[in-house]
């Protein structure tokens, strides 16, 4: 890849993270900080990485609702996103972890996975 379109997927994934970033704000109630690992998703990364990460993520917090996040302000500071075999969540020293690729659980299941890993 040369460096313009290096520079381009740099620019349209800091793009991306700020609007993503923005929703899981909005829904969480306080600023967490996404570190997502565009380079180890599948095909198209941004529809990948929202159908099986983003999407399931919003979705768990919304079942966990936004009064049972507010313990989480201060404690939950960034979540990291990574396109992997490994099929876990997990919560530790203020980062969420969330390894998966798009084929391995539907949406509910990962909706799941993230929920018990905040302890809910």
């Amino acid at each position: 890849m040369g460096a313009a379109s290096s520079e381009t997927v740099n620019s349209v994934s800091e793009g991306a993270n700020r609007g993503l970033a923005a929703r899981v704000e909005w829904v969480a109630g306080f600023e967490i900080s996404l570190d997502i690992a565009w380079d180890t998703f599948k095909g198209d990364a941004y529809e990948t990485f929202t159908k099986a990460f983003f999407d399931p993520l919003i979705k768990a917090f919304q079942i966990v609702g936004r009064d049972r996040l507010d313990p989480l302000e201060g404690k939950l500071k960034r979540i990291v996103f990574r396109g992997s075999e490994i099929k876990s969540a997990v919560f530790k020293d203020g980062v969420l972890t969330i390894d998966d690729n798009e084929s391995s659980a539907t949406a509910d299941e990962r909706a799941a996975r993230i929920v018990k890993a905040l302890g809910y």
